[in-house]
């Protein structure tokens, strides 16, 4: 397995037909993808050949999902192959996460949903939750218009809110959502930061 943007070696040994390694370079190898995600596309591989019979590359994939490789020695399947790899998302990136507003006009006084987060790497990948990793959290704030500031706790799905206040659920799918209620009608603006701890998601 891997993580997406993060370069994995390969190196191949060569050996004759009875099994003796090979003390020369100029071996006939290539790498290609049988089959690999819908929206990646294959790195271009270069072999370093260091004339004593290993041969070395190294590349990145980027799309989180399932590549099969297969190297060929003179256009036959080595021992081994094909190799499939797992490649999972890396860390979720603020560049990469999407807010997206739900019900932001609710009544003074009544419950609503500010916004729906959606966890993504740089890359755009969405993570895979793992209950049993630390988590990604959030702070929300906000600023209402008499210049009030609020920060978010975390709570449950059903949790109630409380008057003047916002909170966080992790729907403990890579999504978050911020609730509140407010007492006054005025504009509010929310913000959401997101907080780091070494968290893996």
């Amino acid at each position: 397995d891997g993580v997406a943007g993060e370069s994995a070696e390969m190196r191949i040994a060569t050996r004759d037909l009875y099994g003796a390694a090979c003390q020369s370079g100029g071996a006939d190898l290539a790498l290609s993808f049988e089959s690999l995600p819908t929206n990646a596309t294959p790195p271009t591989v270069a072999w370093n050949d260091t004339g004593d019979g290993f041969y070395a590359t190294a590349f990145a994939l980027n799309v989180s999902g399932a590549y099969t490789l297969q190297v060929t020695l003179g256009g036959q399947a080595i021992s081994g192959m094909p190799l499939t790899r797992n490649i999972v998302a890396a860390a979720a990136s603020a560049a990469g996460t999407t807010l997206v507003p739900q019900d932001s006009a609710a009544a003074a006084g009544q419950a609503g949903v500010g916004c729906r987060l959606i966890l993504r790497d740089r890359f755009g990948n969405q993570p895979v939750y793992d209950p049993t990793a630390p988590q990604e959290s959030f702070v929300a704030t906000a600023t209402s218009g008499g210049g009030r500031h609020m920060a978010s706790e975390s709570c449950s799905s059903t949790e109630e809110v409380a008057l003047d206040s916002l909170c966080v659920v992790n729907n403990l799918d890579g999504t978050f959502v911020v609730k509140f209620k407010f007492s006054n009608a005025s504009r509010h603006t929310v913000a959401v930061d997101l907080v780091r701890e070494a968290a893996a998601v």
